[in-house]
């Protein structure tokens, strides 16, 4: 088995692999044979440089191509590569797309469309399913920081509310609560 094959099991059946320090720690114990420790031992080395190689995550970055001029979605300087999320095109420069750093940024951004879609829903939104968006949300924002999260954020909700016709923050047709000022916006 290589590590890859490794890596893909255990994750499809749960089991969380990550890197502290030196050492892997695999978990929850109770959804690990012994077999799986001792070909994680085995292949620790490839399997560390797997987890620490950056690069983006397939399942959130699809693709990296040629696209209009937009400001890169981490540096802010202008880029012509997009990340294809979720058939979305998100801006990222060519030094900022292959960081793992910029597929934090794509998910960041789709869970933050989803949250806004939730408020926009109301109460046809379930309790569950907003919890596990803002959960998410959150997971997101801590990984990135408060100051990365507030720019795009900021950025990407009137963008939205521009595409959608309706306010990110409660969900209002046709005005935008915009969180650097404090009056309201006619769409």
């Amino acid at each position: 088995m290589t590590a890859v094959e490794l890596l893909a099991d255990l994750r499809r059946r749960g089991v969380a692999v990550e890197v502290e320090g030196p050492a892997l720690v695999l978990g929850p114990a109770d959804r690990l044979t012994a077999d799986d420790v001792a070909e994680a031992k085995r292949l620790k080395p490839a399997l560390l440089a797997l987890l620490t190689t950056p690069r983006p995550e397939p399942e959130a970055v699809t693709e990296i191509r040629p696209g209009p001029y937009a400001a890169c979605s981490l540096c802010q300087t202008w880029s012509w590569s997009h990340a294809v999320h979720a058939g979305r095109l998100i801006p990222l420069c060519r030094t900022c797309s292959p960081r793992p750093l910029a597929a934090v940024v794509v998910r960041y951004r789709a869970a933050l469309h989803r949250a806004w879609d939730l408020v926009r829903l109301g109460d046809q939104a379930t309790p569950e399913e907003c919890r596990a968006v803002l959960d998410s949300v959150q997971a997101l924002e801590h990984d990135l920081g408060p100051d990365l999260t507030t720019r795009l954020r900021h950025r990407w909700a009137r963008a939205w509310f521009e595409a959608k016709g309706a306010c990110p923050t409660c969900g209002e047709h046709g005005i935008y609560h915009d969180p650097e000022r404090t009056e309201d916006q006619r769409g």
